[in-house]
């Protein structure tokens, strides 16, 4: 037997395990799934302004903008992929890999000016989606050139000319920008049906988000299971113990998340977004990125990365609940103003204190006691300022007083939390002017 042909019975046998491995993995799992080799995008609110798309039969890379409903491509240039056509499944097979892909770093003048030319924006293959393929290897890149470029020539990485590249890597956000690689693009109208697709998906993110900011069982149930322990190699019962040990611990958990982009693949979807964590006195920023696919008609998370990012979204993340934090502070003064007992007091935490009153229950006894004889009660809040806590919102303003006879005017400080889409009073601070 030669050389060529023991190298193709190796190959062959490397494909039939993989395709068997992906029967017993897909069909224990049962996911609708379906491996083409052609991405098809649509126009939909939910894409990012900026992509990167590859087609590897038209050796093309397009940087691609979405606006006010409409995809253009800003630019076009030749590419290079790998020496073999296909999918990437394996170490050295010199097959650039198909799917959704983000750029992890920006390498300026690589070790190899002829292979990498003096730019590289290495990819986060294997993702989450080729691991629960079972597919391995690393170190795809999209880089320049240092030689003439010549299609289907690299190793599997994705290689144009030099200057081009440097345009490009203008449009490059790290670990936000996407690249989607097919063997063929496609840009097609959206159907109803795509539509339909992606505002359940929406849905599924945004209700996923908030029983997570509820800290709420039903967290776990957008899950798969099985899918989900395997690209988090973590037993999904032990993932299921960890949240709910987070759950406990903090007294609040709110997830402030700007915007939600989705992408659509030939057999998975990623959702991503910039997003803010925050609990009693911890705050993080990072980037979340979520794949989903479908099962029994259901879309169901079988992955997830998280990455820092240093991004400010404090102005957002104030402008959102400043609106809120009014409307609450409406309510509890209205309360107030009916001199009604049990709505007042369920803007209360638990063990709430009020200058030297120290739970709700001694608030309880010390407002029911002054309302006792009182008529009427007039409250009028001025010059509000919202600003973030470590313990959740400072809320202060002056406040004018009135009752029957009496009359006072002083600085009120709220300490409030994030509680069940509305806040709980956790403190409250009056000084007297």
């Amino acid at each position: 037997m030669n050389c060529s042909s023991l190298e193709n019975k190796r190959y062959l046998t490397k494909k039939i395990l993989f395709f068997l491995f992906c029967f017993f993995v897909f069909g224990l799992i049962d996911f609708n799934i379906c491996f083409a080799n052609t991405i098809t995008i649509f126009p939909h609110k939910y894409l990012p302004s900026v992509f990167l798309l590859v087609d590897k039969q038209k050796q093309m890379l397009y940087v691609a903008n979405y606006k006010n409903g409409t995809i253009k491509f800003i630019k076009r240039e030749p590419c290079s992929t790998g020496a073999i056509k296909g999918d990437k499944t394996s170490h050295g097979d010199k097959k650039t890999p198909e799917g959704i892909y983000f750029f992890r770093k920006k390498i300026n003048n690589p070790p190899d000016f002829l292979l990498y030319g003096n730019l590289a924006f290495p990819l986060n293959y294997p993702n989450p989606i080729d691991k629960l393929l079972h597919k391995n290897g690393d170190g795809i890149w999209l880089h320049g050139r240092g030689k003439k470029l010549v299609p289907y020539d690299t190793k599997g990485c994705i290689a144009i000319k030099n200057n081009p590249l440097k345009v490009i890597g203008n449009y490059i956000k790290l670990n936000f920008t996407p690249i989607l690689i097919a063997s063929k693009i496609k840009i097609r109208d959206p159907s109803p049906d795509q539509l339909k697709d992606l505002e359940k998906i929406r849905k599924i993110i945004e209700d996923w988000i908030n029983a997570w900011k509820d800290k709420n069982d039903s967290y776990f149930k957008y899950y798969d299971k099985i899918a989900f322990s395997i690209t988090s190699n973590t037993p999904f019962d032990k993932f299921i113990k960890q949240k709910r040990h987070y759950f406990k611990k903090y007294k609040w958990i709110d997830i402030f998340v700007p915007k939600i982009y989705i992408l659509t693949g030939p057999y998975y979807i990623v959702s991503y977004f910039y997003e803010m964590f925050r609990c009693p006195y911890f705050k993080s920023t990072g980037i979340k990125r979520v794949y989903l696919m479908q099962k029994e008609n259901e879309y169901k998370i079988v992955a997830s990365e998280w990455i820092y990012s240093n991004i400010n979204l404090d102005n957002e993340y104030l402008k959102l609940h400043t609106a809120k934090i009014n409307s609450f502070l409406k309510k509890w003064k209205n309360a107030w103003e009916n001199k009604d007992i049990e709505k007042f007091l369920s803007f209360y935490d638990k063990h709430a204190t009020q200058n030297n009153l120290s739970a709700k229950e001694s608030i309880y006894y010390h407002k029911q006691r002054l309302w006792r004889n009182i008529q009427k009660i007039s409250v009028e809040l001025q010059n509000i300022n919202i600003s973030i806590d470590p313990s959740g919102f400072k809320v202060k303003f002056l406040q004018k007083y009135r009752a029957d006879h009496y009359q006072d005017i002083g600085i009120k400080t709220l300490i409030i939390y994030p509680y069940k889409g509305s806040y709980k009073i956790q403190k409250e601070i009056w000084r007297p002017l």
